[in-house]
């Protein structure tokens, strides 16, 4: 009898339990179980019949869950669906990636090559700018060194660009040094001559207005002038500065052949030594010829001037 009042009693609770207690019942809106008259609602669901969204679900009847610290990934806020509205620089529905012109996630530092590298570099992995060559600064918004005068930002090495004659002046061109021109101080400026010399030279002052100036930036003296800067008269000639040719016309050509060389020499020295011998050697060339200082006499004070005739010094 015992045990089939037992049977009976759990028989019974079954029955009330299947009538009490029905999952996704109607009146819970099918999102709950009906447990006694109350429902206990599903995960995600609240409210006495289930038909609104729990905390952190969004989207009545989806209530899609939701919770910004770990489905937005702190970059963003849910939406009214469930979803992810990303904040500033950041992409994807769950935040995890950065946006267009945001780089380096999580930090996705904004970098716009137009604006961020001012239209002299690119953006790289980091955010930040990879200049263009001659651009510099966290923003290529200054010349590298050696560039000049921004935006344009000119190459200029003193050494190579100015040739190592000048310096580079603020708009990546060059200033000559004194005696040099051109663009790259590549040439000598006017009365400088000889390149890469460029030695000063002023036929009125340097020649002393007696002579002109040759290639070398030196003095090509004119005739009765002699000295680096014609500053004398020439062997033969008297009276600087008006050098006229002395009273016996004196020249190097102590052997008569019109010529002035070295084969002049033995008959200097014969002259100088033994005038009588000279003489009757070479009976067509007056003794005084040889008085290249002018003083009325042949002796050893002629010998510089002989020499300065022979060698064009």
């Amino acid at each position: 009898m015992k045990h089939r009042q037992q049977f009976i009693l759990a028989i019974a609770t079954l029955v009330v339990t299947t009538v009490t207690a029905r999952s996704g019942d109607p009146a819970c809106n099918n999102h709950g179980t009906l447990v006694g008259g109350v429902c206990v609602c599903d995960v995600g669901f609240t409210g006495p019949t289930c038909s609104s969204c729990a905390p952190n679900y969004y989207n009545y009847p989806n209530c899609t869950f939701c919770a910004a610290s770990t489905t937005c990934n702190n970059h963003g806020a849910c939406n009214s669906l469930g979803g992810c509205n990303c904040f500033t620089g950041f992409a994807g529905p769950n935040c995890s990636q950065c946006a267009a012109n945001y780089y380096n996630y999580p930090t996705c530092t904004f970098c716009l090559a137009s604006t961020t590298c001012n239209g002299h570099g690119t953006c790289n992995t980091l955010g930040g700018c990879n200049c263009l060559t001659g651009f510099a600064g966290p923003n290529c918004n200054q010349c590298a060194a050696d560039y000049y005068n921004y935006p344009n930002c000119t190459f200029c090495l003193a050494s190579t660009t100015c040739n190592g004659h000048g310096t580079c002046n603020s708009l990546g061109g060059c200033n000559c040094s004194t005696g040099f021109t051109g663009p790259n101080c590549s040439s000598c400026a006017a009365n400088y001559y000889n390149y890469p010399n460029c030695t000063f030279c002023l036929a009125s002052t340097t020649c002393n207005g007696h002579g002109t100036c040759n290639t070398l930036g030196g003095c090509n003296c004119f005739t009765g002038y002699a000295g680096v800067g014609c500053s004398q008269c020439a062997p033969g000639y008297q009276g600087y500065p008006n050098c006229v040719p002395c009273a016996n016309n004196p020249n190097a050509d102590m052997n008569g052949d019109a010529a002035q060389n070295v084969n002049d020499i033995t008959a200097m020295v014969m002259a100088l030594l033994d005038p009588a011998t000279f003489s009757s050697t070479y009976p067509s060339v007056p003794l005084l010829r040889g008085d290249l200082n002018c003083d009325g006499i042949l002796n050893g004070l002629d010998i510089r001037g002989f020499v300065q005739l022979l060698t064009g010094a």
